[in-house]
């Protein structure tokens, strides 16, 4: 083993080894030590007692400062007042960090950031913070983080409650003169509405062309600040807009057609709208009303052309370069995005018409589609033209059983698919208690399949048929060998899918005399142990049908 594992290697799998098996592993043999105590020290979490500990001589201070060299992340959680005096000591212990978090305790009026200087830790490539300033405040937080030359991951938390932490896009202006080389920022400060006056001015801001991914947290979003945006970001790549709760209805209400408008019309106005864009993710309504569809109509190009305006060559551009999209609580719209390649739908109750998704995204590799109805359109067109979809993953979501033919027989280029959570209709289910997944033209690498069902009750019954002639049947069924309960596929033998079968041409018969029986127990999700196995048959099958498979996977543990 010693001699097929590189350094490298060993350091990658040992990143991927439980923190608390690291020790054990380091012991192995002398040529895992390295990698494994240098992914064990990678990261230290300070905590006040953590802090204590290090600096007392007592205690664990030799440990701690013996493997300073592996450390390359810190992460500072809520340091009390009286532990703020251990900082300095803190960054001469740990001078060569390039990742550090910090968090500041809520009720604290002393702030660790105060006690950093920032010059000995100029090795920084990663920093996440959260401030409690006021706006006025925060220019003078960024011109001391200037020292800062290779900062090229930003993320700016708030303490306390996203109203009293708010910036405005001067502030913005500020971050990037003081730390030209970012690339990756997320904030979660409130956003202050920028003015008519301010909207001319934003117009010949300097871009920040180093941008390439940027994560809005607050949802006091609107036109001015996706503009202001779209002008400071012209080579972003990746844009979210993360949510928060509220009241969507009661907000989407009071924002007039007028002002959706006027939203419009202030976006269109622009040379450019993120030419760059390959990923975006965006919440429907923003916290003060703003639908998030303006955001969509102009990227994407779903609204109608009289009130587009001049935006038609400006969002083809867009629709022509995104690749990845990720969609919550909005409706897709029915334009045509030639180079998409992954798309995630989790809408709550949306209907997602699988024959419009695979024309509208025609180079489309992976589909992830969670929380929807999963169906045929009214008017389902041709399956002749063959789709290059690979990657299939539906998750808590009602389907229609025909649905699989058809994906059969549209993606014969399907490797990969994952099948979690499924609610099937009753009314899908023949006489013999069989509900089939028709995808005989399927060629898998990888099928997992968990949790589907029927009358409100999971199927622990699964049968598999490939085109040549071979049947596998599993039971899932309820495991307590290991101490630990689990669920456990087992795979039948001749005989028993002998009687499984006998039992489905008499289903009706024989599943209404089991249910008379009450003499066996289930576990909190309705799993029996192996032996009963037979009286789980009363509760139907799903039949999976395959060219071929070469991976299967049936039990939670291992999707999970």
């Amino acid at each position: 083993m010693e001699a097929k594992l590189p350094p490298n290697i060993l350091s990658y799998i040992a990143t991927h080894v439980a923190k608390t098996d690291r020790i054990s592993c380091a012991l192995v043999c002398k040529l895992w030590t390295e990698p494994f105590l240098g992914a064990y020290w990678s990261k230290v979490a300070v905590t006040r007692y953590v802090l204590r500990y290090i600096f007392d001589p007592l205690k664990q201070r030799k440990i701690y400062q013996t493997n300073a060299h592996r450390m390359w992340a810190l992460d500072i959680n809520h340091i009390a007042y009286e532990d703020i005096k251990y900082i300095p000591d803190l960054q001469r212990v740990y001078p060569k960090i390039k990742y550090l978090e910090c968090y500041e305790d809520r009720d604290n009026s002393h702030r660790v950031t105060d006690s950093v200087n920032w010059s000995l830790w100029n090795s920084l490539t990663h920093l996440s913070i959260s401030l409690n300033y006021e706006p006025f405040e925060l220019e003078k937080s960024f011109i001391k983080l200037s020292v800062l030359s290779g900062l090229v991951h930003f993320t700016l938390k708030p303490s306390r409650g996203r109203d009293s932490n708010i910036i405005s896009w001067v502030q913005f202006e500020s971050l990037h003169h003081n730390l030209p080389r970012l690339e990756y920022l997320v904030v979660e400060y409130g956003l202050i509405q920028i003015s008519k006056d301010d909207m001319r001015v934003i117009k010949s801001v300097k871009s920040a062309p180093a941008i390439e991914t940027l994560l809005i947290f607050d949802t006091f979003v609107d036109a001015s600040w996706t503009a202001y945006f779209a002008i400071k970001y012209p080579h972003l790549q990746n844009l979210n807009f993360k949510s928060y709760s509220y009241d969507k209805i009661a907000r989407h209400l009071i924002y007039d057609q007028q002002r959706y408008r006027d939203q419009v019309e202030i976006l269109s106005a622009l040379d450019r709208f993120f030419p760059c864009l390959k990923k975006s993710e965006a919440c429907s309504i923003s916290y003060n009303g703003w639908p998030f569809s303006i955001f969509y109509d102009t990227l994407y190009n779903c609204g109608e052309p009289s009130n587009m305006n001049g935006l038609n060559s400006c969002t083809r551009l867009i629709s022509g370069s995104l690749k990845f999209m990720r969609v919550y609580d909005y409706a897709l719209s029915k334009d045509f995005f030639p180079k998409l390649v992954e798309l995630y739908i989790n809408v709550d109750g949306y209907r997602v018409e699988i024959e419009n998704i695979l024309n509208q995204f025609p180079v489309l590799r992976s589909l992830y589609i969670e929380k929807s109805s999963v169906d045929f359109g009214k008017h389902p067109q041709s399956i002749s033209i063959q789709h290059s979809l690979q990657r299939l993953e539906i998750k808590n979501t009602k389907v229609a059983l025909r649905l699989f033919n058809y994906i059969s027989l549209r993606c014969e280029h399907l490797k990969f698919v994952k099948l979690h959570n499924l609610l099937i209709r009753d009314t899908e289910l023949d006489e013999s208690g069989q509900a089939i997944f028709d995808m005989s033209l399927l060629q898998l690498e990888t099928l997992i399949v968990y949790n589907i069902t029927f009358k409100s009750r999971a199927v622990k019954h699964l049968s598999h048929t490939m085109q040549i002639p071979r049947k596998n049947w599993y039971h899932v069924c309820s495991d307590k060998t290991n101490k630990k309960p689990r669920h456990l596929a087992w795979e039948l033998g001749k005989r028993d899918i002998e009687f499984s079968q006998r039992y489905c041409k008499d289903h009706l018969h024989r599943s209404n005399r089991e249910k008379r029986r009450k003499d066996m127990e289930r576990d909190e999700d309705g799993y029996v142990l192996k032996r009963f196995w037979k009286r789980d048959l009363q509760y139907d099958v799903l039949i999976l049908r395959l060219k071929s498979v070469e991976k299967h996977f049936l039990d939670k543990k291992r999707i999970l």
